[in-house]
C-alpha cells in the first residue's frame, strides 16, 4: 500500500514538475515574441518615410500586444493625432492636449500614458488584471515611445535638410540670374563706352583739321588722345578677366 502511495505521489510530482516546466518554456516564448516586436518597431521607426507612417507602424506594433493605442506626434508647428480607427475626435484631441504634459510614463488603471518631446502614445486597455504581463508591457512600450520619438527626429532633421537645400537652391538661381543680369549690363556699357570713344576720335580728327594746327600740333593732340585711348582698352582688357570670374561663378551655381 504504501508503495503504491510513493508511486502516486511521485507521479504527481513529476506532473507539476512538467506543468511548471512548461508554463516556464510558454513563458520564455512569450517574452521572445514580445521582445520580437520591440526590436521590430525600433528598427522599422526609423525607416519610416512620413509622420503618417510612423504613427501607423506604432498603432500596429501595439495591436500585435493585443492593446488599443492612439499616438499623437508634434512636429514643429504641427500637431498630428492618429488612432486606431476612424477619425480623431474633438474629445481624444483635448485627452492629448491634457496628457502630454503629464510623466514620462504615466498609468491610471487600464490607460497607459507614454510621453516624449515630440510624441504621445495612449493606450485604452492594459492588461491590468495580469501585474506580471502588465509591467512587462510597460517596459517593452516605454522603449518603442523612446524608438517613435528617434523616428519622429530623423524625419524632422530630414524635413529641415531638405527645407535648407530648397532655400539654397533657390537663392543660386536668384544669384545666377542676378549675375546674369550685371554681366549683360557691363557688356552693353562695354559696348557703348567703345562706340563713343570711336565717335570722339572721329570728331577730333576733324575738329584738328579745321583748327589749321601745325603738323607738330597734331601729332602732340593725336598721341595724347592715342595714351587715353591705349589706358581705356586696357581697362577693357582687365575687365576681360572681370567677364571670366562671371562664368566661372555662374558654371558653379549650375553645378550646385
Amino acid at each position: 500500500m504504501q508503495a503504491v502511495v510513493k508511486v502516486l505521489r511521485n507521479q504527481q510530482r513529476l506532473k507539476t514538475e512538467q506543468q511548471s516546466t512548461y508554463k516556464a518554456l510558454m513563458d520564455v516564448l512569450t517574452d521572445l515574441g514580445e521582445h520580437g516586436l520591440v526590436i521590430h518597431a525600433l528598427r522599422s521607426s526609423l525607416a519610416c518615410q512620413s509622420m503618417a507612417e510612423l504613427a501607423a507602424l506604432v498603432i500596429e506594433v501595439f495591436g500585435n500586444y493585443g492593446l488599443t493605442a492612439h499616438v499623437q506626434l508634434r512636429p514643429p508647428g504641427e500637431c498630428l493625432t492618429f488612432v486606431n480607427e476612424g477619425c480623431v475626435t474633438p474629445l481624444e484631441e483635448s485627452v492629448f492636449a491634457h496628457v502630454k504634459n503629464l510623466e514620462r510614463i504615466f498609468q491610471f488603471r487600464r490607460q497607459l500614458i507614454i510621453n516624449f518631446p515630440h510624441v504621445s502614445i495612449l493606450v485604452r486597455n492594459m492588461p491590468i488584471e495580469d501585474s506580471d504581463r502588465c509591467g512587462r508591457l510597460r517596459d517593452y512600450l516605454a522603449m518603442i515611445g523612446e524608438g517613435c520619438e528617434q523616428g519622429a527626429q530623423a524625419l524632422i532633421r530630414t524635413a529641415q535638410i531638405e527645407q535648407r537645400t530648397h532655400k539654397l537652391q533657390a537663392t543660386a538661381i536668384a544669384v545666377e540670374r542676378a549675375m546674369l543680369a550685371l554681366r549683360q549690363q557691363y557688356q552693353q556699357q562695354k559696348q557703348q563706352t567703345m562706340e563713343i570713344m570711336q565717335g570722339l576720335n572721329e570728331r577730333l580728327v576733324q575738329q584738328i583739321f579745321l583748327m589749321g594746327l601745325s603738323e607738330h600740333q597734331e601729332q602732340q593732340i593725336e598721341e595724347l588722345f592715342d595714351v587715353e585711348i591705349d589706358k581705356l582698352l586696357d581697362l577693357f582688357h582687365r575687365g576681360l578677366d572681370f567677364d571670366a570670374q562671371f562664368n566661372d561663378l555662374i558654371a558653379l551655381l549650375k553645378d550646385e
